[in-house]
């Protein structure tokens, strides 16, 4: 189940290093707003995963037209993710107890291992390309500073 929660933390890490935004704009108004949310994903925090990606989802709505196929790369891998363990009978907050081996009791245990079967799916090197191209066009045209 490590692997699985590792996996499923690396379809949005690439987008958890975003921190301050001190440009302009509504776009870089909102990723300053995100910065407590997104570092609960960083941290592997899984109780306020939902809202972040809720946030996250937001910023893909307003992302400028320069990210906006990086940002769409990342929400649909979120969306697939999403959708592959709903079907499980499980959500993104039921994560931190997979990691210590607690399975809710409603979940399909079939299902569970065809979602945990599409994370092989993921496409990790678009992943991290689409995160490296946002936080590029972040620090350029927002003035954002990343934490290394």
């Amino acid at each position: 189940m490590k692997t699985f929660v590792g996996l499923a933390a690396s379809a949005v890490i690439a987008a958890s290093t975003l921190a301050g935004c001190g440009g302009s704009g509504d776009y870089c108004d909102s990723l300053e707003a995100a910065e407590a949310e997104f570092g609960s994903l960083d941290d592997g925090d899984f109780a306020e995963f939902d809202a972040a990606l809720n946030t996250f989802r937001d910023l893909a709505d307003e992302a400028p037209s320069e990210v906006e196929e990086q940002w769409q790369t990342l929400v649909g891998a979120i969306d697939d993710l999403e959708a592959a363990f709903e079907e499980a009978g499980l959500s993104f907050s039921d994560l931190d107890g997979l990691g210590a081996g607690e399975l809710p009791e409603d979940v399909d245990e079939e299902a569970l291992t065809e979602a945990l079967a599409s994370l092989e799916d993921l496409d990790e090197e678009a992943l991290t390309q689409a995160g490296e191209e946002i936080q590029e066009h972040g620090e350029s045209e927002c003035d954002v500073t990343f934490p290394e």
